[in-house]
């Protein structure tokens, strides 16, 4: 068994991988029959009774105060006095964290209940993704940064409890990940190696991460993973722009160094926006993280999340980092889009390439031109596959599940494609002019070449050679 475990920061990850994980739920009745195995992503432990069996995700989640909303730490299996599993844990005891008390919505009351109905889900109850979230989690997989405060209405960005400032910024991110660790020193140990231990034969983490200074967070975290636990374990970072930003050099700054610092410590590397249009019929509403969250996992996410669970015919995430990444040297992946299948054969398809690709960072003379393919992987979801090597076909039929949006329901195949192509070499040149007009310090002149030596990664003709207009 090749386990995988998901690191997620913050809500739009939370979202993200509470629409796949619910839906990874529904194959638990078809475990015999199910062409998935679900103990890849799934743990099996023991209740507090000692006597029930239990499934959970290995899905460790990063919020801030107020994040996880009526979720609690704490359920019907695993209860306050359960402060560690001994054949797992030996790291002491849980810290449980008083917060002001959220409601839960008539759908989470209703699953108490052992009832659902799907009609108590809409745009307006289903702001946190713990609204909709269908599983128990294990107590110690929820992480909080007490310093920060998250509310879908006030603070929708996060803000600081002690003023007014917002949880953007990749260096904010790295300031309060250097506060975490001069209050605990084994922070990694109690909260990330014990899982990697636990596993029999770990294929990798999947990490997914908002656009935010979540993004620092992240980095330092698999920086000191890679550092102290697995140098050459593959990881596979989803980085994610839910909403466009309105370009400063703030935000500029924040793009490069979340580039740099997140590719250089993942095997793959996917930044993806989600689109503000698209051509899903009316009842989809793009400012919903629900929505948006439901129709990523149908067109891209979930695709690529089975591929490595497949029990035949799949591709673990070493082969998928292998596929994509050729040379060892390319791993951003730049064109990220799937296209849904309805009932009635009508297909939309939905591109998540990021916006660092199709908005330079510095005004350019020269029109960008049609990029080049180095590598790319499609998964074809019960329908004919293309007919290249690197084209896997999904027998898994698309998952029913009461949590997701009613528009998700039309939905009866799907193809999901990756690919590695020159773009980044222009985005990264122009992020290494920004740094060279725009920055000041020691560090300038060694993150200009470190940008400089990734764009020529991404070249390929040798037309690359005259396409600038100035030097950086």
């Amino acid at each position: 068994m090749r386990e995988i475990i998901t690191l997620s920061f913050g809500q739009t990850a939370g979202h993200i991988n509470a629409d796949y994980f619910n839906s990874q739920e529904h194959y638990f009745p078809l475990a015999t029959k199910s062409t998935s195995d679900p103990t890849v992503r799934f743990r099996r432990g023991v209740a507090t009774d000692s006597r029930t069996e239990t499934y959970n995700p290995r899905l460790l989640t990063w919020e801030l105060k107020g994040g996880y909303g009526a979720f609690q730490a704490f359920n019907q299996f695993y209860t306050e006095g359960d402060k560690s599993q001994p054949q797992v844990w030996n790291e002491g005891e849980i810290k449980e964290i008083k917060e002001q008390p959220v409601d839960k919505n008539e759908y989470q009351k209703a699953l108490d209940l052992g009832r659902e109905n799907a009609s108590q889900l809409n745009t307006d109850t289903t702001k946190r993704w713990t609204d909709y979230n269908r599983l128990f989690h294990h107590p110690k997989t929820r992480h909080q940064l007490d310093n920060w405060l998250f509310d879908p209405d006030t603070a929708p960005q996060g803000i600081h409890r002690g003023g007014d400032q917002k949880w953007t910024g990749f260096d904010v991110g790295v300031n309060e990940w250097e506060h975490v660790l001069n209050s605990d020193k084994e922070y990694l140990d109690s909260t990330l190696r014990s899982w990697v231990e636990e596993c029999d034969s770990l294929g990798g983490l999947n990490v997914v991460v908002d656009d935010s200074a979540w993004a620092g967070v992240a980095a330092k975290i698999l920086a000191n993973y890679r550092d102290d636990f697995d140098a050459k374990g593959t990881v596979v970072t989803w980085s994610v722009e839910a909403k466009p930003e309105k370009k400063t050099r703030e935000t500029q700054k924040n793009a490069i160094q979340t580039t740099v610092a997140l590719s250089q410590v993942s095997s793959i590397y996917i930044p993806v926006s989600f689109p503000t249009k698209t051509p899903i019929d009316a009842d989809f509403d793009p400012t919903s993280p629900w929505h948006q969250a439901a129709l990523f996992g149908l067109s891209v996410y979930e695709p690529v999340q089975l591929m490595a669970t497949q029990r035949t015919g799949g591709l673990s995430l070493d082969a998928m980092a292998a596929l994509l990444d050729t040379t060892g040297e390319r791993n951003i992946v730049s064109e990220v889009g799937g296209t849904l299948t309805d009932v009635d054969g009508d297909k939309s398809t939905v591109q998540y390439d990021s916006r660092l690709f199709q908005e330079l960072f510095l005004p350019s003379r020269i029109p960008p031109k049609t990029p080049h393919v180095f590598s790319d992987l499609s998964i074809a979801r019960l329908e004919d596959q293309d007919d290249d090597a690197n084209s896997y076909r999904l027998n898994q039929p698309m998952p029913e599940v009461s949590s997701q949006p009613e528009f998700t329901k039309q939905f009866v195949s799907s193809k999901t494609r990756l690919a590695v192509t020159t773009k980044p070499r222009r985005t990264l040149l122009d992020m290494a002019k920004f740094v060279s007009v725009y920055e000041r310090g020691d560090e300038r002149e060694e993150m200009k070449q470190e940008l400089g030596d990734m764009a020529s990664k991404y070249e390929h003709g040798w037309e690359e050679e005259s396409d600038d207009d100035d030097d950086y």
